[in-house]
């Protein structure tokens, strides 16, 4: 097991500058093999280090080249369900990770959206923003998916949003967005969208 952790580590951080050896879409199936290496109880510590390294490095990979072929893959895989234990994690890095690989999700399709809506994790993150046991970067994390997800979201996932509570979340990040020009977009962005959705509601 620590090998194999360890091999998906060593093929994920090559550097972007070179090809890389295989193609993440073929690596993405090992997403829910990491997480469930690192959700077992009393797992060995070399296994446990070797996992949660390569998740990080599949995080840093899937940013600088993750395409919308490799979304799909992370869906097909069953990956989405691997993220809910992720968020209810105790342990911030690993739950900012967790965030990372929604984020992916949130900026592609509704299709993609859907996915994430469909896995429960909406809720999950409107809670990890609420808690007090969060850290300030980590409320920050899960509310931009939040957003990124009213951004990308049509009428009926934004309306599920509003349900689940997460306007709040996201105009709590507009606190010490002053400034953040990219962040205060994406939060006014989503305000936009959440508030055309309503008139709508109220046109018909």
């Amino acid at each position: 097991l620590t090998g194999g952790a360890y091999l998906l580590c060593y093929l994920w951080s090559v550097s972007e500058n070179s090809p890389h050896p295989v193609p993440l879409a073929e690596l993405v199936p090992f997403l829910p093999v990491l997480v469930g290496l690192i959700a077992a109880p009393q797992q060995d510590d070399n296994v446990l280090q070797c996992a949660r390294g390569a998740l990080q490095q599949f995080v840093i990979q899937f940013n600088e080249q993750g395409t919308d072929a490799d979304l799909d893959a992370l869906v097909e895989c069953g990956a989405v369900a691997s993220i809910k234990p992720l968020l209810q994690m105790a342990e911030p890095k690993i739950k900012a990770v967790a965030c990372a690989i929604v984020q992916f999700l949130a900026l592609g399709s509704t299709a993609h959206v859907q996915t994430l809506i469909d896995g429960g994790l909406v809720p999950l993150l409107v809670d990890l923003v609420a808690s007090g046991d969060s850290d300030a970067d980590l409320k920050k994390r899960a509310a931009a998916n939040i957003g990124s997800i009213v951004v990308r979201g049509s009428q009926q996932q934004i309306d599920y949003v509003v349900e689940c509570g997460g306007i709040r979340p996201i105009c709590d990040l507009l606190n010490g967005a002053e400034d953040d020009g990219e962040v205060l977009e994406s939060i006014l962005s989503a305000l936009d969208d959440v508030l055309s959705v309503g008139r709508q509601k109220q046109a018909n």
